[in-house]
């Protein structure tokens, strides 16, 4: 599987986690992001996982993640 593809979840299951999509969430997902762009990675790419991951969530959890855009947003600034 593609680094991206994992990054992506591990952001994915920091963001859910309870407590979901808080202030603190954004800032561990900003520097984990930070972090790893020092390895050229394909942000858009993590971007995709993330997303798909969110969904994959939802369905297995039954539940619906309110305010995921937002949150994206925030964290996914692309350069």
């Amino acid at each position: 599987m593609d680094r991206e593809i994992e990054y992506g979840k591990i952001l994915a299951f920091i963001a859910t986690y309870d407590p979901m999509l808080t202030e603190n969430k954004i800032k561990s997902c900003t520097y984990f992001m930070r972090g790893i762009s020092e390895f050229n990675v394909d942000k858009a790419k993590i971007v995709t996982a993330f997303h798909n991951e969110i969904s994959e969530m939802e369905q297995r959890r039954t539940i619906k993640f309110v305010g995921v855009k937002e949150f994206s947003k925030r964290i996914f600034i692309l350069e």
